[in-house]
Order: structure tokens, then C-alpha cells, then sequence
């Protein structure tokens, strides 16, 4: 850090010495943007560029501040997004300030977009965006699994990055369900922001999601709280990840101390069931990966906040240092199916003690390998589940079969999926289907 940085540098360096988990880097950043002085901000926020990657960078990195500081405040929304989270030149900014304030220019979060705010501080006015764009919605994460991943954003880059991260996120959350066209929650908040009704429908068009014929339905929005979802889908180099652990040994089969908490699994289940119901009976989860090769056959994959890492054995190129691609495919049928037995177990008041499942999938070579033409699917996917617990057998059968049915790895391995694919060289889509 020098003397030089200016206000667009620190929080940048900010963003991403939080990203590195690196806290000094974080505390020298934050005290630099406090000692600035207005003048100085004048000068580093020239226009409406410099202000929003920003006014976008501090607002993400004090998010993540808050939540790690103190995952409680977060169920507390009201007083979250209201209290000081970051000082720049000398002024106490909150997240609401960051984004209804200065990124928004002064339109209140409950004025739909149509209102200003006529008693806008003397901070906010001098260095609010000139011309709000409606993309930045795409590029704030609140810390909600439903809300955009973390990006780093450059002025000179600015517009193509916002371009960017609209039509990633509006590409992973819009969908057709019979004759309506969901979309975002953002869009029923702060329609304002987008030129009302029909500004929205061209925003959509615009970005990939012609709305013509279809009614707009607006998805409920998903606050279960999600922080570290950043894009970049390499992990910080310091500390390493936390997140996955991988190993060549074999688990205990009996893992000491193992604890299933049922009333709140079930208590769980109940509130989503009955929020679904009431707010969106069509809701759909959509589940991003971002894979990425590294060294030789080391593939890496980004899913959320979480990283991990798939290889080949030394025998066929790879280093064997991670599982490789089908023991994740296989293990998914497990995870998925151990989560719906349980929730099954915790709604019917079964006494399940543990649960664990042994699972085999056939896999033939021929077509690898230019022996014949046969399919490469699997030909036969075998598990057992050794259930423990006082539980009658015909209420564990009926739990087993309810598990298998709403069980979304599984049905999607016994029912037909829509595939659809893209391949681009370079930046050029070369085939599609």
C-alpha cells in the first residue's frame, strides 16, 4: 500500500485481502479509506465508473465484515443493513447508505424505486452516481444464498464486468414455468430502477429473456445466509481452504459421536415447505459449478463458497492426488439420498439413530477406448442403506420410498433430463444443442 492509492485501489485491496482471509491487509485498507480526506475522494471518484466499483467493492467487502464479525446480527436484517459498516473519509457509511444512498442516488429501499430520498446527507449527495445504473443490482451480495457472487470490479471494466455478472446471474435464476416467466425478487423491489413494468421486460429482453406472451412472476428471495460466495473460483492461497477436505484413507465406518438433530431438520423443512407455498409453489433451486482445469488432469470446481478438486489416477495421466470425476457423480447419489431419508425419518417421528449407504456404479470403456461403440452410461447403479434406530420396518419402507421420490440426483438417473450444451473456441459459441 502507498501514499498513492487512491479510493477505488483500497477497496479493492480491501475486497480482496478479505477474500485472502489476510485480516492485517483488511485493517490497514479500512484505516486508509477512513484517513482520506474529501478532497482526496473528489479527486480518486471522477465519475460515475470510479464511484460505482467502489461504492460496489466496499459495500461486498463490509458485508462479508459484518458476517464474520458476527454471524448472529444477520437474523436481525433491519438493524444489519443499517448500522455504520465501513468509515471512508471520516464518514460512517451503512450498507443501506452504500446502496440505496449512493449507488441508487438516494432512492429509499421502500420507495419501489420511484422515490428520492429529499433528505439525502451532505456525503451522499457530493458522491452518489450521477446516473444510477440498474445492473448493480447484479453486482451486490448481501450475504443471502440468493444473491449474486462476489465480484472485483475496475472502473476501466467497469460496464462490461456489470454486462457480465447481469446476464450470468439472470441466466441462472430466470426460467419458464408454463406460461409465466419467473424472475428475480429484485425486480418486484425496486422496479423504478429498471423504467417500471415495461422497462423491466425490455432489461430482460435486452439481457437474453424475451418476456413477449408470458406474465412475469416474481421468485421469493432466499435469505438463508450464504457469505464467501465469491466468483473467482480459486481459492485464497492463505489460509488454505477450509472448506473441503480430501484424503486417500478410507473413513471409519462407525464415526465416534454422530448426532442427527431431527426437530430441527424437521423444523426446517416445515418453515420452506409452508414459505414455498404460500410465496412460490413453482420455485426451482438452481445449482451452479464452475469447473476449471489446472495441472495435467487436476480439474477444480467452485460450487458457492465451496472449492474442491477432482484428478485421475498416475496410471491414466493424472497425479491421483483428488477423487476422480465418478466417485463424485456416485457419492452424489448418497448425499443426496442419506439428506431426504433423514428429512423423511425427522417428519414421520422415526427414531433414526444413523444412516449410511453403500453405493456401486458399472461403467464400461469400450467406447473410450475405440473398442466398440457401446454407451458410455452407466449400466447398473447398485445401493444399500443400513439404517439404525427403533423404527418399525413398514414406516422406514414408506420413508425409504418417499426419500427415492423427491430424491433429485436419483430421479434425475431414472428419468429423461434436457441436456442443453454450448462450445465456444475463444470467446465464439462453434456449436450448440
Amino acid at each position: 500500500m502507498t501514499d498513492h492509492d487512491g479510493a477505488p485501489e483500497l477497496a479493492m485491496r480491501l475486497l480482496l485481502a478479505i477474500r485472502a482471509g489476510d485480516a492485517q491487509a483488511a485493517a490497514d485498507a479500512s484505516g486508509a479509506l477512513a484517513r482520506l480526506t474529501e478532497p482526496d475522494l473528489a479527486r480518486d471518484l471522477p465519475d460515475d465508473a470510479a464511484r460505482m466499483a467502489t461504492w460496489v467493492n466496499l459495500y461486498n467487502a463490509a458485508t462479508q465484515q459484518l458476517v464474520d464479525a458476527d454471524p448472529a446480527r444477520y437474523a436481525h436484517r433491519f438493524r444489519f443493513f443499517r448500522q455504520p459498516a465501513v468509515t471512508v473519509a471520516g464518514t460512517p457509511l451503512s450498507l443501506d447508505t452504500l446502496e440505496h444512498g449512493l449507488l441508487r442516488r438516494s432512492r429509499p429501499k421502500v420507495g419501489l424505486g420511484y422515490l428520492g430520498n429529499p433528505l439525502a446527507g451532505r456525503f451522499e449527495r457530493r458522491f452518489r452516481v450521477g446516473r444510477p445504473d440498474p445492473r448493480v443490482h447484479f453486482a451486490l451480495n448481501c450475504a443471502a444464498a440468493s444473491c449474486p457472487p462476489i465480484a472485483a470490479y475496475v472502473p476501466d471494466r467497469l460496464d462490461a464486468q456489470l454486462d457480465l455478472a447481469t446476464r450470468a446471474y439472470l441466466g441462472a435464476t430466470v426460467r419458464r414455468v408454463d406460461g409465466d416467466l419467473v424472475v428475480p425478487r429484485i425486480f418486484r423491489w425496486f422496479p423504478g430502477d429498471f423504467g417500471g413494468p415495461g422497462g423491466i421486460r425490455r432489461f430482460l429482453a435486452a439481457h437474453g429473456h424475451p418476456s413477449d406472451g408470458l406474465r412475469l412472476r416474481y421468485a421469493s428471495w432466499d435469505w438463508t445466509p450464504a457469505p464467501d460466495a465469491w466468483l473467482d473460483p480459486s481459492p485464497p492461497p492463505d489460509p488454505p481452504d477450509r472448506n473441503v477436505m480430501m484424503t486417500d484413507q478410507a473413513s471409519d465406518p462407525t464415526p465416534p459421536d454422530r448426532t442427527i438433530d431431527l426437530a430441527r431438520i424437521r423444523d426446517a423443512h416445515e418453515r420452506r415447505g409452508a414459505e414455498i407455498r404460500r410465496e412460490d409453489p413453482h420455485r426451482r433451486i438452481v445449482v451452479r459449478a464452475q469447473v476449471r482445469t489446472l495441472d495435467n488432469l487436476v480439474k477444480e470446481a467452485r460450487v458457492g463458497r465451496f472449492t474442491f478438486r477432482s484428478d485421475e489416477a498416475a496410471d491414466l495421466g493424472g497425479d491421483g492426488s483428488a477423487p476422480n470425476p465418478l466417485a463424485f457423480f456416485v457419492a452424489s447419489i448418497g448425499f443426496c439420498l442419506l439428506t431426504q431419508l433423514t428429512r423423511a425419518c425427522a417428519l414421520e417421528h422415526l427414531a433414526l439413530e444413523s444412516v449410511d449407504m453403500d453405493i456401486r456404479a458399472s461403467f464400461p470403456l469400450e467406447s473410450k477406448y475405440g473398442v466398440s461403440d457401446l454407451s458410455a452410461a452407466a449400466e447398473k447403479v447398485t445401493y444399500t442403506a443400513e439404517v439404525k434406530g427403533d423404527i418399525d420396518p413398514a414406516r422406514l419402507r414408506a420413508a425409504f420410498d418417499w426419500a427415492e421420490s423427491v430424491c433429485h440426483v436419483v430421479r434425475s438417473l431414472q428419468e429423461p433430463v434436457e441436456v442443453a450444451t454450448e462450445l465456444r473456441l475463444n470467446g465464439v459459441v462453434v456449436a450448440e444443442a
